[in-house]
């Protein structure tokens, strides 16, 4: 397996915090409690740690230096100043959406009949404060017989999160929220893509593991494009070989530490 230096990039907002050490733990999935993350920022300036209030933005990207991959775009819910040894700290918590998707967002509204099931979905998008993502590619969303209205109306009252999962699901989708924006997938499929090859040569580490029903697979790799959430990976191990969709992954790093990997449970396709 070839190894490369580690290179990493981390903002909050137009402040660049890149050439300050640090370590992190993000975690992702397709499905429940949206993405968050916790870094901490080693002997940050005063003028960082001043712009580090709840809701400023947070993206981090992270790997090796031919290629690096976001793995989180949301916004702080916390910041707290620290000390680790000799060092002055920043700890931000960042949550993915900001998390209004699923605390405090809402939708309540009765639809004439014959309204398109389009419209339905997107007015629980834009009250969850989400971008649409890749709803477009899912349109026409047809319930099951075909039909792409409410032939009778539609009452739409309570979390909107709940309103968009009953039309979605009742058009064989599932949905989630990655890096601010919706992501939807078919029910039992990744995303569309060739998806990427995972190796002990490109970066698989240790041997995957089955949980005792074989429905999921955890593997262990160094942090690469290719395993985020929903989209299709195959693996290729003397123990395993298949193809299958990352439906959960945790990053850890610490750019002065061992640490530079990603977990993923997979599921095969």
């Amino acid at each position: 397996m070839r190894l490369f230096p580690r290179a990493w990039r981390l903002s909050i907002g137009s402040r660049d915090l890149s050439a300050l050490d640090l370590s992190f733990s993000v975690e992702r999935k397709t499905r429940g409690a949206p993405g968050v993350a916790t870094i901490v920022v080693r002997n940050p300036a005063p003028a960082t740690i001043s712009e580090a209030v709840s809701g400023a933005q947070i993206r981090l990207s992270a790997g090796h230096a031919d290629t690096t991959a976001l793995l989180f775009s949301g916004s702080i819910r916390d910041a707290r100043g620290g000390r680790e040894g000799d060092s002055r700290t920043l700890t931000l918590t960042g949550r993915d959406g900001g998390g209004a998707y699923l605390d405090r967002a809402v939708l309540s509204r009765a639809y004439a009949p014959g309204t398109s099931v389009d419209t339905v979905a997107r007015d629980a998008v834009t009250a969850l404060g989400v971008g649409e993502g890749n709803l477009r590619d899912a349109l026409p969303l047809r319930l099951r017989g075909g039909a792409t209205t409410f032939a009778a109306g539609f009452a739409a009252h309570g979390p909107a999160r709940r309103v968009l999962s009953s039309v979605l699901a009742g058009a064989g989708y599932r949905w989630s929220v990655q890096h601010g924006a919706l992501q939807v997938l078919r029910r039992g499929r990744p995303l569309d893509g060739r998806g990427e090859l995972l190796t002990p040569e490109t970066g698989l580490l240790e041997v995957p593991t089955w949980d005792e029903r074989r429905a999921a697979l955890t593997v262990k790799a160094l942090i690469r494009p290719g395993l985020d959430p929903g989209s299709r990976v195959r693996v290729e191990s003397a123990d395993v070989a298949g193809d299958f969709e990352v439906r959960a992954v945790t990053w850890t790093g610490d750019t002065a530490g061992a640490d530079w990997c990603a977990v993923a449970t997979l599921r095969p396709l």
